[in-house]
């Protein structure tokens, strides 16, 4: 099944809020019509790697305070991200904002969702509540799947990898973020 009237938009502030101008989205949305969908998944101040990881194609791995996810849905901190792209930025601005919709991932088998409380902290809130559960340093949480599989994706990252002008790393780093991102999808319909 393709679904060829919707087009998943992935990115930092050129995607989000257009930064500067018209939402890359929107723009989109205005030229293709109403027959199409258009979805904005940008976040400003995000890295290349950030991206990949909300997007589902690098891996994640958390570690909890108290290494437990409560019997409640209460939301637990996250005391440390790492992604398996070696984004050497870091994961401080994951969700830079209140108000992103949290990504929902699976954590030691528990259904939840990742996501901010204020700047600089993220937190795993499990979906339903059930028995505490200890989850080991560094386990992997596996980003539920998106539908961009079956739609035609736009990708715009980079932005905010650069730290200085002939950085390797970004030129290596920016690439194999997308190219992961590419080889997620079971199509050929990208940007």
């Amino acid at each position: 099944y393709v679904d060829q009237y919707t087009i998943d938009c992935w990115g930092d502030s050129r995607i989000e809020n257009g930064s500067p101008g018209t939402p890359m989205p929107t723009y989109l949305q205005n030229k293709l019509g109403q027959q199409y969908v258009v979805n904005n998944y940008g976040v400003s101040s995000q890295t290349s790697g950030e991206v990949a990881m909300r997007y589902g194609s690098n891996e994640v791995y958390l570690t909890l305070e108290n290494n437990e996810i409560p019997a409640d849905t209460d939301p637990v901190n996250v005391t440390n991200i790492i992604c398996s792209a070696g984004d050497r930025f870091g994961f401080s601005n994951l969700y830079n904002l209140s108000g992103h919709t949290p990504v929902e991932c699976y954590l030691c088998g528990v259904r939840g969702y990742l996501s901010i409380t204020n700047v600089n902290t993220q937190t795993f809130r499990r979906a339903t509540s059930c028995t505490a559960i200890n989850v080991p340093p560094e386990s992997r949480a596996w980003v539920t799947d998106n539908d961009s599989d079956i739609h035609t994706v736009v990708i715009w990252v980079g932005k905010n990898d650069q730290t200085t002008a002939g950085d390797t790393w970004y030129k290596t780093g920016v690439l194999s973020n997308i190219k992961s991102m590419v080889k997620r999808l079971n199509h050929n319909r990208f940007i």
